[in-house]
């Protein structure tokens, strides 16, 4: 690229050895200063962002009851109740969900106004743990 514009500097104007170590430095230092910023620039993976709300929604039998937590800007926020359940807070990392009768069927969705995750624990399953950082992954808990 520097070679390029040097070519194009000699048909224009006549410039000294002395200018065009300069404009050769300038235009090193421009194309420096570009890659820097652009890698930099790059948006990164998708992490929990502490500015972005991620709403659990727990379904499934009425009634039934679970026990869990989700884990939030890096604290366990322990979780108990029946479904159906609603939770919504700020950097929402992970979660897991247990459900107490195995019989019982208990359905994750989470979303947070870009991303979706949904995910069942059907009978004969424990629970569900969803990771949100890096990426939405869940799996079901097996005994």
């Amino acid at each position: 690229m520097a070679q390029l514009l040097s070519v194009r500097l000699r048909l224009v104007t006549p410039v000294g050895n002395k200018m065009k170590q300069t404009i050769h430095a300038l235009l090193l230092a421009a194309a420096t200063l570009v890659a820097i910023v652009g890698c930099t620039s790059v948006p990164p993976a998708k992490t929990a962002s502490p500015w972005i709300a991620t709403t659990l929604e727990i379904t499934g039998t009425e009634g039934a009851p679970f026990t869990g937590f989700y884990l939030v800007q890096g604290r366990k926020v322990s979780v108990s109740g029946s479904i159906p359940r609603t939770i919504t807070d700020f950097g929402i990392s992970g979660c897991e969900f247990r459900k107490r009768n195995p019989q019982d069927v208990l359905w994750l969705g989470a979303h947070d106004g870009s991303s979706t995750l949904n995910v069942v624990a059907p009978p004969e399953t424990v629970g569900v743990s969803a990771d949100f950082s890096g990426g939405w992954s869940a799996r079901n808990i097996k005994r």
